[in-house]
């Protein structure tokens, strides 16, 4: 990725950023899709793992003079007595090998100069087919709660 952009993005005066997730053009980071279990017998049964380069981060920092990312996870472990023990992890990365980086709201745009879109609010599908059934069923409601008039159902047919 781009130093410049980086720099805008992160500043270049050693201060650290919020959240993100960097995404790599390697297989950085691996993720269990879920828990790993131990099985009858004690065979243990491992999870499938999720092999990308997205890498959620806590906090980043940008060192221009050597091209790299300081990426900064915090891992919250909770212990058996309730206590939480936080664990950090501090990951170097080559700003060359940055694909892309994704944040969860729209502040990153405002450090870029750009102002952020305005939100149009459509009707939700599900509202619209739940309005749409509802009016099927006043419609069938309406066919089967329809009574011709005595008169004109008793008489014989000419």
């Amino acid at each position: 990725m781009n130093a410049t952009l980086l720099a805008k993005l992160f500043g270049t005066d050693g201060r650290w950023s919020d959240a993100c997730t960097v995404i790599l053009d390697a297989d950085a980071n691996i993720q269990p899709t879920a828990n790993d279990s131990i099985v009858q017998g004690g065979v243990k049964s491992f999870a499938p793992r999720l092999i990308s380069g997205r890498i959620p981060a806590d906090s980043v920092r940008f060192l221009p003079e050597h091209a790299a990312l300081l990426l900064v996870q915090n891992v919250v472990i909770r212990q058996p007595t309730g206590d939480d023990t936080v664990k950090k992890t501090l990951l170097i990365v080559d700003a060359s090998h940055v694909a892309a980086i994704e944040f969860a709201e729209l502040a990153a745009l405002s450090r870029l100069g750009i102002t952020a879109p305005e939100v149009r609010i459509r009707p939700s599908l599900a509202a619209s087919r739940r309005r749409r059934r509802s009016c099927e069923g006043l419609r069938l409601a309406a066919k089967l709660c329809w009574f011709p008039s005595r008169k004109n159902h008793l008489s014989p047919r000419r």
